[in-house]
Parts: structure tokens; sequence; C-alpha cells
């Protein structure tokens, strides 16, 4: 691998499986772009990666936990059975991410926004969600917490076509889509 800085930007070269490049524990990446990358199952534990571009990637099944993503941009990334557990992803930009089945559970996502994302059966359980705007999302099948699940903006948390359900046991909640009757 090539690495060169040139004036406030960093170039990296590398030829073969980028993914294997990346997977590294402890791995400092702030303020890279990584964007429009395939990065499907990559290892990208307890990685440094604020303020990062990582917009229209391909993050599937991706191993994100412990990351610190503070104000990275995820703008349009399929996250599909991504990793995020204990991430750190205040103030990211998540808007129209595709995460179905994405786990998030205890990751910091205060700030964030999940305008227009699909969030279908992800799980969000334990999460710090003050202030997370999820305008326009989809939240079918979507794993909270109680708690967690008020701290959200309000008047940007829209799941007008959904209802709010118990979990079994109680110890969380889902949102499922109404039935319509015609």
């Amino acid at each position: 691998m090539e690495i060169r800085k040139t004036n406030e930007d960093l170039a990296f070269t590398y030829e073969g499986d980028l993914s294997k490049a990346l997977s590294s524990n402890k791995l400092l990446l702030r303020g890279v772009s990584l964007s429009k990358l395939d990065l499907t199952g990559v290892d990208l534990r307890n990685a440094n990666l604020q303020g990062a571009d990582l917009s229209f990637s391909d993050l599937s099944k991706a191993d994100l936990s412990g990351a610190n993503l503070t104000k990275a941009i995820l703008s349009g990334a399929t996250l599909s059975q991504a990793n995020f557990r204990r991430a750190d992803l205040t103030e990211a930009n998540m808007s129209l991410v595709y995460a179905p089945w994405g786990d998030f559970q205890e990751a910091d996502l205060s700030d964030a926004n999940f305008s227009g994302s699909n969030l279908t059966r992800a799980n969000l359980l334990g999460c710090n969600l003050k202030r997370t705007i999820f305008s326009k999302a989809c939240l079918v099948g979507t794993f909270f917490l109680r708690p967690s699940l008020r701290q959200a903006h309000p008047e940007k948390f829209n799941y007008s076509e959904s209802e709010i359900r118990i979990r079994k046991g109680g110890r969380g909640l889902w949102l499922a889509r109404r039935e319509r009757t015609l």
C-alpha cells in the first residue's frame, strides 16, 4: 500500500483486496474519503473514522463495532446486516442509508440524521437517540428501548405508517406496519 499526503488531502493506492488492507484493529482513518467503494464484510472494529466520507459505499456485513464515526458521512451507503454495536455515530449523516437488519445496539446516535433511511428490522436497543432525526425513515420491525425512543427529535420522528408494539417480555418495543382495511 502506498500512502502519500498532498496539501490537506490524504491519498493512497492499493492493488488487491481493499477490504483486507483496511481490516485492522484501531485503524486511524480520520477524515479519509472511502466514498463509493465496495467494502462488503470489511473489519473496521474500533477504527477511528471520525469525519470520514463513506457515502454510497457498500458496507454490507461489515464490522464497525466500537468504531468512532463522529461526524462521518454515510449518506446513501448500503449497511445491510452491518455491525455498529457500541460505535460512536454522533452527528453522523446517515440519510438515505439502506440498513435492514443493521445492528446498532448501544451505539451513540445522538444528533445523527437518518432521514429517508431504511432501517427495517434494525436493532437500536440501548442506543443514545438524543436529537436523532428519523424523518421519513422506514422503521418497520425496528427494535428500540422505550427511554431511548423518547429522546429522539420528536418533530422529526415520523412513523405515521407504523405503530408501536411492546416486545415479548416488555423489554423493548418495535415498530410494525399497520394493517390497512379496504
